[in-house]
């Protein structure tokens, strides 16, 4: 499967699904690494809904409502074992969660028995964003989330590329990723993988790293605006996300598609 999506889809690598696909047995397991990017709602969830609210995608009133997002249709590109794509469809929107690691996607399916009440707000696919790009889903979507999957890419032009094209006119795109700096190096590889463990080793190559001036350099090209980027940073001592001045390790940004060409 992860050879065939790589010959036809280039954002697509085939050891990086097999990485993945170790980790799907342990995904929901809150003892164990993968649950930082769980405990990463606390924050990127309210930073979405913020922005949502400023771009008028949604009203202060809805904001503070526990269904703030309804009747919003929404992309989780590259949503492995469903952590933001489950907490998103508790707000009230529709929610398409892609990833094209398959052990990823029937993690997420089965998590979704836990929670019933979601399964009518949330559709699982497995499957690369170029494909579902080109699958009339053009310009469905009123946000696009692209949350920790940037730098897991090989042709990230290419992903942010079909990405806006699933978006609407005056739509957002999040995005969160690791920064191309020395310090990110030192901090997410050899720190968090290789010494602490917060984050399983080898999850990450710091080659596939990148800078939000290039992240919005190539929005811009596909004709989106970038609103604000913010530095984000975990404490691998209480596993909590905070946000940070600093974007030199890690980094929010959100950008918004142009209503006119």
């Amino acid at each position: 499967m992860a050879e065939t999506l790589k010959a036809t889809f280039p954002t697509v690598n085939a050891k990086e699904i097999a990485h993945f696909k170790n980790l799907s047995t342990i995904w929901w397991n809150k003892e164990c690494a993968p649950s930082t990017l769980l405990a990463f709602n606390e924050l990127r969830v309210p930073w979405i809904i913020d922005k949502l609210v400023e771009t008028k995608l949604i009203t202060k009133d809805a904001a503070k409502s526990s269904k703030p997002f309804q009747g919003l249709s929404i992309l989780d590109a590259g949503c492995g074992g469903g952590f933001l794509t489950e907490a998103l469809a508790d707000l009230g929107c529709t929610v398409v969660g892609i990833d094209p690691c398959p052990e990823m996607i029937e993690v997420a399916k089965n998590h979704l028995k836990v929670n019933p009440n979601l399964s009518k707000n949330i559709t699982y696919i497995c499957g690369s964003v170029e494909e579902h790009s080109e699958c009339n889903n053009y310009e469905k979507y009123d946000a696009v989330v692209a949350s920790e999957v940037v730098d897991h890419e090989d042709e990230q032009d290419l992903f942010l590329e079909v990405c806006v094209k699933c978006l609407k006119p005056g739509g957002s795109i999040f995005v969160t990723t690791f920064n191309k700096t020395w310090i990110s190096w030192l901090i997410v590889i050899v720190l968090f993988e290789y010494i602490t463990g917060t984050i399983p080793r080898g999850s990450h190559f710091w080659y596939k790293f990148i800078s939000p001036e290039n992240v919005e350099r190539i929005l811009t090209k596909y004709n989106c605006s970038t609103e604000s980027v913010r530095g984000v940073y975990i404490s691998p001592v209480v596993g909590k996300w905070c946000w940070s001045y600093f974007t030199s390790i890690s980094y929010a940004l959100h950008a918004v598609k142009n209503k006119n060409l």
